[in-house]
């Protein structure tokens, strides 16, 4: 978290997914979420597709490995019935 980017890009993460959690936003939010999931966790998605573009650098394959790590964190709990809220609104 030494990059404010990748902070402020996760922290948004967060804060979208809790602001779209109600009934009538959920299906808008989670074909996002499914983009996001698509693009960074994927094989056939653009970051594993391409990856030998990024492989060298150790800061880009780090925040990788940690904003993928997110995202699969968020559509876990997304699809966990008992989870409500991240934040404590």
């Amino acid at each position: 978290m030494a990059y404010p980017a990748f902070h402020d890009f996760v922290a948004l993460l967060f804060v979208y997914n809790d602001l779209l959690k109600e009934a009538a936003n959920r299906n808008m939010r989670d074909k996002i979420m499914d983009e996001l999931y698509h693009f960074f966790c994927e094989k056939d998605g653009r970051v594993l597709k391409y990856k030998e573009y990024f492989e060298k650098n150790q800061v880009i394959a780090e925040a990788y490995r940690f904003i993928s790590g997110v995202i699969q964190y968020i559509k876990k709990q997304n699809n966990n019935p008992k989870h409500k809220r991240y934040l404590k609104i």
